[in-house]
């Protein structure tokens, strides 16, 4: 089992690098950065991290299509990903909290989904990505400074299709707030999703995530856990 943590919106370029580097000294996995209508751009967040680090991954969660268009996500990721070697990491989902804000429906998230995927998974810097799905279109993209080790995309969601969808095209799963009992049977129904579609489940990343809401006063911490529950 490996660990990563979640940054809180509020974190600012050197929050996240101080933090990240002290996770990092610690032997975390990872740091992310969280997206939020009111937050700073998780990318640009996580800057200063991926260029004062040495192991530890980063990435932003969670960036929908709805609100970014894949081309854009992909240049974002990749270069977090340059400046970072090889070490950041990106959670796709379905729009949350920047969707309410803008005022948008979270609709067709699996095709939006599984176009993204395609989208990030399928640039190259050899070959020219010419794309035409049924919502978003990429013509003549050939980032050729994309050289380094690609970067892990998860994507973000509980839903059994989503399930299916992660075990066909992505790195990685994120789920949240799965007790051990629940935990197991979807650890073992993702298995039998990544085996049905050709893959060996020990190359795909499972991850839980759980809320903690950890401050000097205890106030202020049930007051963001509440705060969090009514999203």
């Amino acid at each position: 089992m490996e660990i990563d943590i979640i940054l809180n919106e509020f974190a600012s370029p050197q929050a996240a690098t101080e933090l990240g580097l002290l996770a990092e000294s610690y032997g975390l996995r990872g740091v992310w950065a969280s997206n939020y209508a009111w937050s700073r751009d998780p990318f640009f967040t996580l800057s200063l991290l991926a260029e004062r680090s040495s192991k530890i991954r980063m990435g932003p969660m969670a960036v929908s299509p709805a609100e970014l268009h894949p081309l854009k996500m992909a240049n974002l990721l990749f270069s977090l990903n340059e400046l970072s070697n090889g070490r950041a990491m990106i959670m796709v989902g379905g729009g949350g909290a920047v969707l309410q804000s803008i005022g948008l429906e979270r609709e067709r998230m699996i095709r939006r989904t599984r176009e993204c995927l395609e989208i990030l998974k399928g640039a190259s810097p050899d070959k020219m990505t010419n794309y035409t799905g049924e919502i978003y279109k990429v013509y003549g993209y050939k980032p050729e400074w994309y050289t380094d080790t690609p970067p892990l995309i998860y994507f973000g969601s509980n839903h059994p299709q989503s399930r299916k969808l992660s075990a066909e095209l992505a790195d990685g799963l994120i789920t949240s707030d799965f007790v051990v009992p629940l935990m197991k049977d979807f650890v073992a129904s993702t298995h039998a999703e990544l085996k049905a579609a050709g893959r060996k489940p020990a190359d795909f990343r499972i991850s839980n995530f759980w809320a903690w809401h950890i401050k000097e006063d205890p106030q202020a911490s049930r007051a963001e856990a509440r705060r969090e529950l009514m999203l």
